[in-house]
């Protein structure tokens, strides 16, 4: 808490000292939850336990003029509840963005330091954190142009020997927002050159190739969003790590009387050779259970929800969804998923699945709100130790379940 105090002390004296202008936001929650989950192979998982959550984000912009500003955000205790022997409070208090914006004459827009990246369009295929960039950001007449170039991993600067500059890891992304009336259409195609995978002073790296288009749109009522996502990795030293797989992603919803109906077909592609997913990632949030906890279809997340850094991989979803608002306070959503794998040769390509999500959200206040949500899927046919009869499949069913009270300020 010490790191917290300085650094709002030091924003309290800049914004007095230097007439620089300070506005500060935030958002806190804190949430309670419950985990079930039950499985019929050997030797299977059966866990059923409750835990609570907190997390407190503070936005601090200190504008100097309407053209130039740097703007930060803190994580402030972002953790699940824990014995308060354990707690380390400068450990709990983390500087995650930090960057200078300032708009020029021309139309063009720079931002430079640690912002927020990895997420474009949509929110599928997104897993966004704070980057290392420099970005031009160009206004047009029908929307606008970005390109940046992203700090991965900084070898030269580290090793400080000749050419260990070469061990590098960057990102170079080039794309526009292009509007036209109701539409909107996205284009963005980056270049990552992982040198860091190899540490031979060399050239010799990870070089991977993503292209996204995303668009939404309105025809009428009916509503629509989008993307197309194709991503390619070449290893210099290694080309059965090699993989190309793609993602498609399209999500219509209409008004019907005061309820807000829709409809989600989303596919992730799967190469054999490789034993590599398109990957929903974490932003997408595509079911409570499925997705956003269990992680089907990740190797690395068959321990239950316990990466937290993916959504469905490699799979399949049908989802139909709706959403209303009973008063002005209350409002209730629901959805049914049914999801099935694209995998090969594996546990997972059997796999399909079932999940019903059910939820609540009251406005105590303008700014203070209590929410209730609840999921249950079954997931059928996942093969046990690799094991190539019906006799080897097991089922598994989970629950996952949480109340939470949030503040925005």
């Amino acid at each position: 808490m010490k790191k917290l105090l300085v650094i709002l002390a030091l924003l309290a004296f800049a914004a007095t000292s230097f007439a620089v202008e300070l506005k500060l936001s935030g958002d806190f929650y804190v949430r309670g939850s419950y985990i079930s989950i039950d499985t019929d192979e050997t030797n299977g998982v059966d866990e059923k336990y409750s835990y609570y959550d907190q997390d407190m984000n503070l936005w601090a912009k200190l504008v100097v003029d309407e053209n130039t500003w740097v703007t930060t955000r803190f994580a402030i205790h972002d953790e699940n509840w824990k014995d308060d022997s354990e707690d380390e409070a400068d450990d709990d208090f983390t500087a995650e963005r930090v960057w200078m914006t300032h708009k020029f004459s021309t139309g063009t827009t720079l931002d430079a330091g640690l912002m927020t990246g990895a997420g474009w369009g949509t929110a599928f295929g997104n897993d966004t954190g704070g980057k290392y960039r420099i970005k031009f950001t160009q206004a047009l007449p029908y929307g606008s142009l970005v390109a940046f170039v992203q700090k991965n991993t900084e070898k030269g600067a580290e090793l400080k020997y000749k050419d260990a500059e070469k061990d590098d890891s960057d990102t170079y992304g080039l794309g526009a927002n292009i509007k036209a009336g109701d539409f909107k259409i996205m284009p963005l195609v980056t270049y990552m050159n992982n040198s860091a995978k190899y540490l031979d002073n060399g050239t010799d790296a990870q070089k991977t190739w993503r292209a996204d288009v995303a668009f939404t749109g309105k025809v009428g009522m009916v509503g629509f969003e989008g993307e197309f996502s194709y991503v390619t990795m070449n290893d210099d030293d290694n080309s059965s790590l090699d993989f190309d797989v793609y993602g498609v992603y399209l999500n219509g919803y209409a008004m019907v009387d005061k309820v807000k109906v829709g409809a989600i077909v989303a596919y992730g592609s799967y190469d054999k050779d490789a034993k590599k997913g398109y990957d929903f990632e974490d932003d997408f949030d595509s079911t409570l259970v499925l997705g956003d906890w269990l992680q089907l279809g990740d190797d690395y997340a068959y321990g239950y929800g316990t990466k937290g850094e993916s959504d469905l991989v490699g799979m399949t979803l049908l989802q139909l969804y709706a959403k209303t608002n009973v008063t002005d306070k209350l409002s209730v959503n629901a959805s049914l998923s049914y999801v099935f794998s694209n995998q090969e040769d594996n546990e997972y390509e059997d796999v399909k699945a079932y999940e019903v999500d059910l939820g609540a959200s009251y406005a105590i206040t303008k700014n203070l709100t209590y929410s209730l949500a609840f999921g249950y899927a079954q997931v059928k046919d996942i093969i046990e130790n690799n094991g190539l009869t019906d006799e080897d499949k097991f089922d598994l069913k989970a629950i996952r379940a949480y109340h939470k009270i949030a503040l925005t300020f």
